[in-house]
């Protein structure tokens, strides 16, 4: 019972965010409750959804309670707002949208910066057609598929039950192997003809230790924000960003063992 009143919860919030009136949150519900109970039994195709967030309409396509839990974390509870500008003095015009899942932490920024250049970067291969169906309809979102780390090699990737879960680190629950390409920071960008990156977020499944130990992180990234896993990685929060070095900003604690930090290079 605790879960189901947990799982209408997350309905409720998700439609409350992503509609434009309160006729509109109450057929997102409808609509959200048909397809988590659907996917529950069968498989099915992703369903589009008509959005409306930070004055912007759009469609995004879903088909499972997991897809609902991202755009909760997301637009719900707003997981990566910070005061980006503030921080970094300017507008954003460069962000790198690490573990960009299904799309919607590129969507999120790209209702935010419509003027920016977001790249959503995703190794996982299985939730790519979702991505590009989410993203297709915002002209500055591009994809790339792989892995953004310290260095540029093949390297193994561990795929899980759920897409959230998925990582370069070898988890219980993950439990395929495929083979992806990582590309170090700077490679990444002297590829794309970059020369500094405003916005660095990453939810990487504790891909963030080898990322962090990146020394180019300093001089070619503004603003850090990602999800970081102090129970995956050897190395605590303060002290991946200390490596950096960068200033902490911010820390918002979501478990015991994890949490959104904002740092900016110093």
């Amino acid at each position: 019972m605790r879960r189901i009143i947990q799982e209408i919860q997350t309905i409720y919030r998700t439609a409350r965010a992503l509609s434009r009136s309160r006729i509109h949150a109450c057929v997102l519900f409808v609509q959200i409750f048909c397809i988590i109970v659907a996917g529950k039994f069968f498989k099915i195709s992703p369903k589009p959804l008509y959005l409306y967030f930070n004055k912007t309409s759009f469609i995004f396509y879903i088909n499972s309670r997991v897809d609902v839990a991202a755009l909760e974390e997301i637009f719900a509870k707003k997981e990566y707002g910070f005061a980006y500008a503030e921080a970094l003095g300017k507008m954003p015009s460069v962000i790198l949208d690490l573990g960009a899942n299904i799309g919607d932490s590129s969507v999120f920024y790209a209702t935010l910066f419509p003027e920016a250049k977001i790249y959503a970067i995703e190794p996982n291969p299985l939730v790519h057609d979702k991505l590009q169906l989410n993203t297709a309809a915002f002209k500055n979102i591009q994809i790339r598929k792989c892995a953004i780390g310290n260095k540029t090699q093949k390297i193994t990737f561990y795929l899980g039950a759920s897409h959230l879960g998925s990582s370069l680190k070898k988890r219980q629950q993950n439990t395929k192997e495929i083979e992806v390409g990582l590309v170090a920071l700077t490679d990444f960008l002297a590829a794309e003809g970059l020369q500094h990156v405003d916005i660095l977020k990453f939810d990487i499944e504790g891909g963030e230790e080898d990322l962090l130990k990146d020394v180019a992180m300093k001089d070619k990234v503004g603003v850090f924000i990602g999800e970081m896993h102090d129970d995956l990685t050897s190395v605590p929060t303060r002290g991946l960003v200390e490596n950096i070095p960068a200033e902490i900003l911010q820390v918002c604690t979501l478990t015991p063992t994890r949490n959104i930090t904002v740092a900016r290079s110093v």
